[in-house]
């Protein structure tokens, strides 16, 4: 009996720790509604020039972090090593069809000197009217 208690519990602790794991969650701007950060994955139409912006969501203070990213179309992208990156495009929506960015956290340095290798990402579509010439 004491040992399907203590099996239970660890069972418990593991559950518990995965779900406040470390996770990247995306918002997208110029948007007609307002939005709010989601993990994983984001979209939304556009109406006026757009940004994805991304933030690393930890489980214990981070001080330092590493993004890897990409778009189509390429933006102005701006990540440095904060737990915050973010792609802005200076057009407006009428030279946007569908597009998306990605970006992903590939190391986390936390406060307390620990790190981790990780592949966290999430991605933002966004869709504006593309003129047609």
């Amino acid at each position: 009996m004491k040992t399907i208690l203590i099996v239970l519990a660890l069972l418990t602790l593991s559950i518990s720790n995965n779900l406040y794991a470390a996770h990247v969650e995306c918002v997208i701007s110029g948007t007609p509604t307002q939005q709010s950060y989601t993990e994983g994955f984001c979209d939304s139409q556009i109406n006026s020039p757009p940004g994805v912006f991304f933030r690393l969501v930890a489980d214990k203070p981070v001080a330092e972090v590493q993004w890897s990213y990409g778009a189509e179309p390429e933006g102005n992208w701006n990540c440095g090593s904060q737990n915050q990156c973010s792609v802005t495009y200076p057009r407006g929506p009428e030279y946007f069809g569908f597009s998306q960015a990605t970006a992903c956290v590939t190391r986390i340095l936390y406060s307390d000197n620990t790190w981790e290798n990780v592949s966290l990402c999430a991605t933002g579509t966004f869709y504006g009217q593309a003129v047609v010439r």
